[in-house]
């Protein structure tokens, strides 16, 4: 309705009954369900845990009476793991689900919570939160978990993201213990310790594994001594080193020592993909070249003239000044021109003669 209108129609003496307007009110307040779900941080590294918040609200003029249902099952998180007495709840029951059925006990490994309202009264607001943990070895992505709430104006859904982050953890140790164990990185069982000859390479065995949960690549250091790094066919190491997760590779990292003393190696493997650095360390007692010994003797003396029928004895002479040794191996490659007869405390090879 318009005064200056009207006082404009009044002034022509005309009449106008087409105007008008109109307010409608229901005698129905309906409820309105209205469910988000949050989860901080949004993402996390295998180890570290999450929050998710549930908030239920009634945006409807009406109250919801119950039994209303704010239900999360944990579907879509694998390689999260529910985090035993984290649910709470300001109102209402918690119940959890073991498989089976919904009960007010929590079960040792729930597969889902929910929260039991009997009623909701108009922007009033219920929450539900609840704690995951990323196990060691999840696969780095995002999750996505969706929860239901039902009830007198629901449905509602709410989904929340939260992202796995690649870790990238490697172990340098000796071969068949990357780990180091019991002891660990920097440990004494993270040293090697032998003894060699001066002259003679000495190579120590190790083994790098791939503990995260994403592909990388290494590149081994040596500090100290100098060290031929060799896969165990005797060729160069190739570098960078690709590993899948779980992934190991066994390697020598040979000494070549001029002289007798003390060699000492740290090797240092590094991640290329920003996963630090692991170290193991390698000490080589060098003793010197004629503690250990060998001599060869001919019967005839050398030089003797020999016929086609005539026999030879080869007599060898090991001096061992230098260290027990349970699995020595002398070894000698007969010459094409002669026929093997008999070994004094050996036995024949006919393929290395």
């Amino acid at each position: 309705y318009s005064s200056a209108a009207s006082d404009v129609y009044k002034r022509q003496g005309e009449e106008d009954r087409e105007n008008y307007a109109r307010v409608e009110a229901s005698g129905i307040l309906e409820p309105s369900l209205f469910l988000t779900k949050t989860v901080s941080p949004a993402t996390l590294l295998p180890g570290e845990r999450a929050t998710f918040t549930l908030t239920l609200s009634n945006r409807g003029i009406g109250e919801a009476r119950g039994p209303i249902l704010l239900t999360d099952l944990f579907a879509g998180l694998e390689g999260l793991r529910y985090v035993p007495g984290s649910a709470r709840a300001p109102k209402g029951v918690l119940e959890f689900f073991d498989g089976a059925a919904w009960r007010p006990e929590e079960p040792p490994s729930p597969l889902g919570v929910r929260l039991r309202l009997e009623r909701l009264l108009p922007g009033e607001e219920a929450t539900l939160s609840f704690q995951v943990e990323a196990i060691l070895t999840a696969s780095p992505g995002p999750r996505e978990n969706r929860a239901l709430a039902e009830g007198p104006g629901g449905p509602a859904e709410g989904v929340a993201v939260v992202e796995v982050l690649p870790l990238y953890r490697h172990h340098l140790g000796p071969g068949g213990n990357p780990k180091a164990l019991p002891g660990g990185e920097g440990s004494g069982d993270d040293l090697q310790e032998a003894q060699g000859l001066a002259g003679q390479p000495y190579c120590f065995r190790h083994t790098l594994l791939n503990e995260g949960t994403a592909r990388d690549g290494y590149r081994i250091r040596v500090e100290g001594a100098p060290a031929r790094l060799l896969t165990l066919q005797g060729t160069p190491l190739p570098e960078p080193i690709p590993l899948a997760p779980g992934e190991s590779l066994d390697f020598l990292a040979c000494l070549d020592p001029r002289e007798a003393g003390v060699l000492e190696a740290t090797l240092v493997a590094v991640s290329l993909a920003g996963g630090g650095e692991n170290r193991t360390r390698d000490r080589l007692e060098v003793l010197p070249a004629d503690t250990l010994s060998l001599r060869k003797e001919a019967d005839p003396a050398p030089g003797t003239t020999l016929k086609a029928g005539d026999t030879l004895t080869y007599t060898l002479v090991v001096e061992n000044r230098f260290a027990p040794l349970p699995k020595a191996r002398v070894e000698d490659r007969l010459p094409s021109w002669v026929e093997f007869l008999e070994a004094s405390g050996g036995s024949y090879d006919p393929e290395s003669h």
